[in-house]
């Protein structure tokens, strides 16, 4: 569990085991975590895996319970669920093993210590009254968490010992970005040569982006607060999102957050790791856990995008089996498990 990235309002936990105090919301929050932290530690033909299932099929069926709008469909595959889940229960308390069920329920009632990482929205080393007061603004998406300009050559040194394949010829694939991207937008260039980044040219970097998004659940307007931080409460945070391309949306994750001005007007730009590789067919197991595959490009093939195309932040989990595989989460709130529900359809 204590390998699991952190996330707003998400409750993260070293252990499940030993808990000191805990309530409702801390049950909640291990439920949606407890499948990606032993999902490949068991046989898929085993009962333990069994009971895997059924813990998934509870935290849908919470899922289902707690939106806010319900509608014939949800309604009638929340039913779905609940049989299904009352089938594993019973297969489970016929197992020889449901004793094993029975102390898993007993430890849950007397975890006694918890050791709970508690994250703080004020960066180290930032004055926060200013970071307020110079963010930058684009739409449904805002840049905040300013940081002093760079150039173009200080950014490349940064990410040059050690070596951040991502950043290798970071000026010259940004003019390539913007070359391409700004004319497809109906925007001039500045001239017939296109623009051309000096090394010694400045960026502005920014290290929180929030974004606002209507929620799929009850169209009301939501908003995440994702951080790109290489030290965000004494630890490095790359959160991941997803976004909209021609080809329709895929996941990624933030590598950079910036601001660079062309002909006196600034545009908001992102450097994500794209997480479209092809993952190859979805393995049984992933199927019968409801586990979202994903996979990860090269950090090599790190690309530009507008932060503008940003449609929302993303819980990704890595599957702890392949360095580049990542799960995504369905279960952090309604609009995702509705959201994904759309998605994989």
């Amino acid at each position: 569990m204590n390998l699991l990235p952190r996330w707003p309002n998400l409750n993260h936990f070293s252990n499940v085991l030993n808990v000191a105090f805990s309530d409702g919301r801390k049950f909640e929050d291990i439920l949606k975590g407890i499948i990606f932290a032993s999902h490949n530690v068991l046989d898929d033909n085993s009962t333990d895996f069994l009971l895997l299932k059924c813990i998934r099929s509870k935290a849908v069926l919470s899922m289902y319970i707690g939106l806010k709008v319900q509608t014939e469909d949800t309604i009638a595959e929340g039913q779905e669920e609940l049989l299904r889940f009352s089938l594993f229960m019973e297969i489970l308390s016929n197992n020889h093993h449901h004793l094993t069920v029975k102390y898993i329920r007993q430890r849950i009632t007397d975890l006694d210590e918890v050791d709970i990482d508690a994250e703080d929205d004020h960066e180290p080393n930032i004055d926060t009254k200013k970071c307020r007061s110079r963010h930058f603004c684009a739409g449904h998406v805002l840049l905040g968490s300013y940081q002093s300009e760079k150039t173009f050559e200080t950014v490349e040194i940064a990410h040059a010992s050690p070596p951040d394949s991502a950043f290798i010829s970071f000026r010259k694939r940004l003019t390539t970005y913007l070359n391409i991207a700004l004319p497809a937008e109906g925007i001039d260039l500045p001239s017939s040569q296109g623009i051309q980044f000096q090394a010694s040219d400045v960026i502005t970097e920014y290290r929180m982006l929030s974004v606002d998004y209507e929620s799929t659940e009850d169209w009301r307007m939501t908003t995440d607060l994702l951080r790109c931080n290489p030290c965000f409460y004494k630890r490095p945070r790359y959160d991941c999102v997803l976004i909209q391309t021609i080809s329709g949306p895929i996941f990624a994750c933030l590598l950079f957050l910036l601001t660079c001005q062309v002909n006196s007007t600034t545009y908001p730009v992102a450097l994500i790791q794209p997480f479209d590789a092809y993952a190859g067919p979805w393995r049984n197991k992933d199927w019968e856990l409801g586990l979202h595959h994903v996979r990860a490009k090269a950090r090599s093939q790190a690309e530009f995008i507008s932060v503008r195309s940003v449609i929302r932040g993303a819980y990704v989990v890595p599957t702890h089996e392949h360095p580049e595989d990542y799960f995504v989460s369905d279960l952090i709130d309604s609009d995702w498990f509705l959201r994904l529900m759309q998605l994989t359809k």
